[in-house]
Protein backbone atom coordinates (compact mmCIF):
# COMPACT_ATOMS: atom_id res chain seq x y z
CA UNK A 1 0.00 0.00 0.00
CA UNK A 2 1.75 3.33 -1.03
CA UNK A 3 -1.53 5.36 -0.24
CA UNK A 4 -2.76 5.21 -4.09
CA UNK A 5 -5.92 4.70 -5.30
CA UNK A 6 -5.69 3.69 -9.23
CA UNK A 7 -9.80 4.63 -9.29
CA UNK A 8 -10.33 2.72 -12.53
CA UNK A 9 -9.20 -1.16 -12.55
CA UNK A 10 -11.12 -2.74 -14.64
CA UNK A 11 -10.25 -6.02 -16.74
CA UNK A 12 -9.38 -3.84 -19.94
CA UNK A 13 -6.78 -2.05 -17.58
CA UNK A 14 -4.82 -5.50 -16.86
CA UNK A 15 -2.43 -6.40 -19.10
CA UNK A 16 -0.02 -9.85 -19.28
CA UNK A 17 3.40 -9.46 -20.02
CA UNK A 18 4.90 -12.23 -22.14
CA UNK A 19 6.25 -13.67 -19.05
CA UNK A 20 3.03 -14.28 -18.07
CA UNK A 21 2.98 -11.00 -15.16
CA UNK A 22 0.21 -8.80 -14.55
CA UNK A 23 0.65 -5.29 -14.87
CA UNK A 24 -1.26 -2.51 -14.08
CA UNK A 25 -2.43 0.16 -16.95
CA UNK A 26 -4.12 3.45 -17.21
CA UNK A 27 -3.01 5.67 -14.50
CA UNK A 28 -4.77 8.80 -15.87
CA UNK A 29 -7.15 8.89 -12.61
CA UNK A 30 -4.49 7.97 -9.89
CA UNK A 31 -5.13 10.21 -6.84
CA UNK A 32 -2.95 9.89 -3.74
CA UNK A 33 -5.18 8.50 -0.17
CA UNK A 34 -4.36 11.31 1.52
CA UNK A 35 -4.83 14.21 -1.20
CA UNK A 36 -7.74 16.49 -0.66
CA UNK A 37 -9.81 16.68 -3.57
CA UNK A 38 -13.47 17.35 -4.78
CA UNK A 39 -14.48 16.57 -8.19
CA UNK A 40 -17.29 18.62 -10.68
CA UNK A 41 -17.80 15.23 -12.33
CA UNK A 42 -17.04 11.34 -11.35
CA UNK A 43 -15.21 9.60 -13.41
CA UNK A 44 -14.33 5.38 -13.58
CA UNK A 45 -16.23 2.61 -14.94
CA UNK A 46 -19.38 2.09 -13.16
CA UNK A 47 -19.44 -1.72 -13.09
CA UNK A 48 -16.37 -1.58 -10.96
CA UNK A 49 -16.82 1.41 -8.72
CA UNK A 50 -17.69 1.14 -5.00
CA UNK A 51 -21.01 3.03 -3.40
CA UNK A 52 -18.11 5.81 -2.10
CA UNK A 53 -16.75 6.46 -5.86
CA UNK A 54 -19.65 7.82 -7.03
CA UNK A 55 -19.41 10.73 -5.08
CA UNK A 56 -17.45 13.98 -5.86
CA UNK A 57 -16.17 14.37 -1.88
CA UNK A 58 -12.53 11.80 -3.14
CA UNK A 59 -12.04 12.22 0.53
CA UNK A 60 -14.52 9.46 1.17
CA UNK A 61 -12.34 7.43 -1.50
CA UNK A 62 -9.84 4.92 -0.24
CA UNK A 63 -7.35 1.90 -0.97
CA UNK A 64 -10.67 -0.08 -0.31
CA UNK A 65 -12.07 1.78 -3.82
CA UNK A 66 -9.18 -0.56 -5.52
CA UNK A 67 -10.39 -3.98 -3.52
CA UNK A 68 -13.35 -3.57 -4.50
CA UNK A 69 -12.67 -3.12 -8.08
CA UNK A 70 -10.57 -6.20 -7.53
CA UNK A 71 -13.18 -8.14 -6.70
CA UNK A 72 -15.65 -6.89 -9.09
CA UNK A 73 -12.69 -8.33 -11.95
CA UNK A 74 -11.99 -11.82 -10.08
CA UNK A 75 -16.16 -12.06 -10.00
CA UNK A 76 -16.41 -11.49 -13.66
CA UNK A 77 -13.65 -13.95 -14.62
CA UNK A 78 -14.97 -16.64 -12.73
CA UNK A 79 -18.81 -15.72 -13.78
CA UNK A 80 -17.74 -14.59 -17.21
CA UNK A 81 -20.19 -11.47 -16.95
CA UNK A 82 -19.25 -8.07 -14.92
CA UNK A 83 -20.50 -8.28 -11.67
CA UNK A 84 -23.48 -5.44 -12.18
CA UNK A 85 -26.07 -6.01 -15.09
CA UNK A 86 -28.56 -2.91 -16.64
CA UNK A 87 -28.79 -0.83 -19.96
CA UNK A 88 -26.69 1.78 -18.97
CA UNK A 89 -24.29 3.58 -16.49
CA UNK A 90 -27.52 4.88 -14.56
CA UNK A 91 -28.99 1.70 -13.88
CA UNK A 92 -25.72 0.06 -12.33
CA UNK A 93 -25.43 3.30 -10.73
CA UNK A 94 -28.74 3.08 -9.02
CA UNK A 95 -27.65 -1.16 -8.35
CA UNK A 96 -24.55 0.32 -6.24
CA UNK A 97 -25.64 3.66 -4.44
CA UNK A 98 -29.16 3.45 -3.97
CA UNK A 99 -30.22 -0.65 -4.15
CA UNK A 100 -26.97 -1.34 -2.56
CA UNK A 101 -26.85 -4.45 -4.29
CA UNK A 102 -24.66 -7.21 -4.43
CA UNK A 103 -23.42 -8.77 -7.11
CA UNK A 104 -24.39 -13.03 -7.62
CA UNK A 105 -21.41 -15.43 -6.60
CA UNK A 106 -20.99 -18.13 -9.13
CA UNK A 107 -22.43 -21.19 -6.72
CA UNK A 108 -19.51 -23.25 -8.49
CA UNK A 109 -16.77 -21.55 -6.35
CA UNK A 110 -15.23 -22.76 -3.42
CA UNK A 111 -16.83 -20.97 0.01
CA UNK A 112 -13.75 -19.35 1.05
CA UNK A 113 -13.80 -17.70 -2.10
CA UNK A 114 -17.13 -16.06 -1.70
CA UNK A 115 -16.41 -14.74 2.22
Amino acid sequence: DQGIVHRDLKPENILLSEGLTLKISDFGMIRGAQRKTTLTFVGGTANYMPPEGFDTDLDKLTVKADIWALGGILGEIHGGRPPFKGKGTAVIVKKIVVDKEVPDIPIFLPQHTKE
